[in-house]
């Protein structure tokens, strides 16, 4: 449709823009929390309307690569949503939580073998040292909710984020060794 007796043609070409933003970022899931989060933040209208144009400027809708995606995601956020420095972390979060397998580390980085040795503490954690990130978060109290965690804790935080299925006794280990420790086995798809 080019256009119509109540909408011209610059109205559809950003209703295409918004559905292209929305088919790519919210319902293939790959910004998740981030999204949810903003909700009752901000005019989503207008955020997947500008998050499409920018996308558009660097990228091809039906022709991308997920760094692509993610990219214009950071750049996108870095420059229009300054006032919301909690988006890196949950940009982190959609983008590890997005990957099937172990990504190339971005945004927020794992924490380094050593430290992973001193949360685990366990004699089998070596085997999955490789199969988990961990990341350090700041404070999380801004988007706790969003993840269904509690904390009233200004400490360290970290997540967990695993690729490969844990044994139940490897997270109570961990949970045992870190009491600000919040562990999420490869948070929910369904969330």
């Amino acid at each position: 449709m080019i256009q119509s007796k109540y909408l011209n043609k610059n109205q559809i070409a950003d209703i295409q823009i918004i559905e292209n933003a929305l088919e790519i970022y919210w319902n293939k899931k790959r910004l998740n929390f981030t999204l949810k989060y903003l909700t009752d933040k901000v005019n989503m209208f207008q955020l997947f309307l500008e998050l499409g144009k920018k996308f558009q400027e660097k990228s091809f809708f039906h022709r991308h690569t997920i760094d692509d995606v993610y990219d214009v995601a950071e750049s996108f956020f870095s420059q229009f949503y300054i006032n919301f420095p909690e988006l890196r972390e949950l940009l982190a979060i959609d983008y590890y939580h997005f990957a099937k397998s172990k990504p190339k580390q971005r945004f927020l980085y794992d924490i380094n073998r050593e430290e992973k040795k001193i949360i685990l503490k366990n004699e089998f954690s070596h085997k999955f040292l490789d199969k988990i990130l961990i990341i350090r978060l700041n404070p999380i109290h801004y988007y706790s909710k969003l993840l269904n965690l509690s904390t009233s804790s200004d400490d360290e935080f970290y997540l967990l984020i695993s690729y490969s299925e844990i044994p139940q006794f490897l997270i109570n280990s961990i949970m045992q060794n870190c009491k600000n420790f919040k562990g999420i086995n490869k948070i929910s798809k369904s969330q």
